[in-house]
């Protein structure tokens, strides 16, 4: 859903890796109209369409990451900060883990990751992997400084780009800043010419195909989507945008089928992870708008007791966790107008 990142757009997976392999976020997701919402694979997680309720991957990467991150400073350190490619995978990793904290932890690791871009620069200052993760590292302190920051990032890819216009990475990168500044066409067309340059590029693909999902271009969407499960078919975000691209084109005349490939995915996504809440929302929100009227006559009231039962168990899936929170709180109040039309 837009990785990485909570909601239901394009969808985050990650990486804390060189530029080659970006930070992902995926990503999620969010508020607006439903409350419902979309992410882009991307840690400063900008506002999108409502589509649904998504959680970043970042978020499940934290304890995996610090270890990563652990090993890396201890190769920096025998390299004595000279090792150009060690340093900026740290600084990637530094900036992802920054999107899962809040406070000095996450202020402390964006500065550690501007000192090991300083140090990358200062001996090839035209590198297109420091470039393009620091372009990244200005998205980053967005969240807090604002359009500042969004403006440095702006100014560093577009330096970037000029510098290597075949990197994919920086194309991807400046779709975000771009969708961050409230450009989603200009977005679309950045994220369009990273998968042309690389077609193996999933985020690049992801966040292209979050991107038109948020602007309810479905059926391109979808496309994006089925390129993307080309790519990785076993990718839950992949699975759960497709099934909100389906939806989004749900008529009269296919409303049968269409519902079907909808659940199709959402059907996937739930044996890819039983435990993660996404999918029994969107199933939840599919039945009670959807399966009611493709139901035969007489049985409407069965199929909304079944959309209460998917209500309560995202509830109970998602939990206490502040991500969820407001889709929580929806699904509580959807519950309640349910109850009153299958309870007599």
């Amino acid at each position: 859903m837009l990785g990485g990142a909570g909601t239901g757009c394009a969808g985050s997976g990650a990486t804390g890796a060189t530029a080659s392999a970006p930070v992902r976020h995926e990503a999620r997701a969010n508020a607006s109209g439903d409350e419902q919402a979309a992410s882009l694979s991307i840690e400063t997680n900008p506002q999108l369409d409502p589509v649904q309720v998504r959680l970043t991957v970042l978020a499940r990467r934290g304890r995996d990451l610090d270890h990563a991150l652990a090993m890396l400073g201890a190769k920096a350190e025998e390299s004595a900060f000279t090792d150009l490619d060690v340093l900026i995978e740290l600084a990637a990793g530094q900036i992802e883990r920054a999107s899962l904290r809040t406070g000095p932890e996450a202020e402390r690791d964006l500065a550690n990751a501007g000192e090991e871009l300083g140090r990358v620069l200062a001996i090839d200052d035209t590198s297109a992997p420091a470039l393009n993760q620091l372009a990244r590292l200005h998205l980053a302190r967005a969240k807090s400084a604002g359009r500042r920051e969004l403006e440095a990032a702006m100014s560093t890819c577009q330096y970037g780009t000029r510098q290597h216009p075949t990197y994919a990475p920086l194309r991807n990168t400046l779709g975000l800043v771009e969708f961050a500044l409230g450009e989603p066409s200009l977005a679309i067309r950045d994220f369009g010419d990273a998968v042309a340059l690389d077609t193996a590029y999933s985020e690049a693909q992801t966040n292209l195909a979050a991107s038109l999902l948020t602007e309810r271009r479905f059926e391109a969407a979808e496309r994006a989507y089925n390129r993307l499960i080309d790519l990785r078919a076993d990718d839950y975000e992949a699975h759960l945008g497709r099934a909100l691209a389906r939806r989004g084109q749900i008529n009269d005349d296919n409303l049968r089928t269409q519902v079907a490939s909808v659940e199709s995915d959402l059907e996937h996504c739930k044996q890819l992870d039983p435990e993660r809440p996404e999918a029994y929302y969107d199933d939840a929100i599919l039945t009670e708008r959807f399966k009611t009227a493709a139901a035969p006559s007489g049985t409407t009231t069965s199929v909304l007791k079944q959309a209460r039962s998917l209500f309560d168990t995202f509830i109970a899936k998602a939990g206490e966790r502040p991500e969820y929170a407001k889709q929580v709180r929806l699904a509580k109040q959807r519950m309640r107008d349910l109850g009153s039309k299958v309870i007599p």
